[in-house]
């Protein structure tokens, strides 16, 4: 029995610290502003859903497609020019809670490849987790083990690169000398 209860105090703790980096990046999201003034959450209205949603809410989920359904469609992959230029899809991967309005991007055709100013996807967003901040295992979405891998999986059998990303042309160069 002892290692169900450690499994779950281990689970209690991933959960605490699930809960506490989403309410520092509310916070975080909601204070920002842009160098004119504008608040983040203004000029980035899918973010702002994103950052503010919360896990199993679905009034939050209702918010996002509703939004993306009346016009909002066209910020699907706006940059958050000032943190890295990330898109909205790769916020999801990166802060782990919004995993039901990633799904929701991913069903809108959200781009998992596109990259930010330092090259990363969404995808790789989603198969790290430097923070341990994942409520499961890093390449989770939510409460979805392996999420990311698969997915990745099932997007490189179905849709094989034609070319290759910034970083892995940097790497073959690299590698070459």
């Amino acid at each position: 029995m002892r290692g169900a209860s450690e499994t779950g105090e281990r689970l209690n703790a991933s959960m605490t610290k699930f809960c506490v980096t989403r309410k520092f990046c509310v916070r975080w999201f909601n204070n920002e502003k842009t160098e004119d003034g504008t608040m983040w959450k203004d000029m980035y209205p899918v973010h702002s859903r994103i950052f503010n949603s919360k896990p199993g809410d679905k009034n939050d989920v209702e918010d996002l497609v509703a939004f993306l359904d009346n016009g909002g469609d066209k910020h699907l992959e706006q940059p958050l020019k000032e943190h890295d230029e990330a898109g909205p899809l790769q916020c999801c991967a990166s802060n782990k809670y919004s995993y039901e309005c990633a799904l929701v991007l991913l069903k809108r055709g959200a781009n998992p490849y596109q990259e930010d100013s330092r090259g990363f996807c969404a995808v790789q967003h989603g198969l790290e987790d430097p923070w341990g901040i994942s409520p499961k295992s890093a390449g989770a979405l939510g409460f979805s083990e392996g999420f990311w891998e698969r997915f990745n999986a099932i997007c490189l059998e179905k849709s094989p690169s034609k070319g290759l990303s910034r970083k892995e042309r940097f790497l073959q160069i690299v590698q070459s000398f």
